[in-house]
């Protein structure tokens, strides 16, 4: 999860800005690859939070599509952004929607 001051940014921003934090993250470990925010159910940005003791602290889910191997393994290891340590980063395969055409 990357983590910045919401009260520095515009709001409509933050999505933007958490995609740049994303990708300049791969981009310091030189692994190439393409980071986006996938939608949740209903259409809207797949968007997380994780309350640590009275802080609210805001997240998306991230897909990073056009890795190789290699830099998918680097990417597992490493992970992007802090909060490691509250469970933040974890990985899953993306599934493929048997009816997308």
């Amino acid at each position: 999860m990357v983590t910045f001051k919401l009260k520095d940014i515009d709001h409509g921003d933050v999505p933007r800005y958490f995609l740049q934090s994303c990708q300049s993250g791969l981009e310091r470990l030189e692994i190439k690859g393409q980071a986006f925010i996938p939608s949740d159910l209903d259409g809207d940005l797949a968007r997380r939070t994780l309350r640590i003791k009275e802080k609210k602290v805001l997240g998306f889910s991230v897909v990073v599509e056009g890795l190789s191997e290699k830099d998918s393994l680097k990417l597992q290891w490493h992970g992007l952004g802090g909060r490691q340590h509250f469970g933040c980063g974890w990985f899953y395969p993306l599934k493929e929607d048997a009816y997308a055409a």
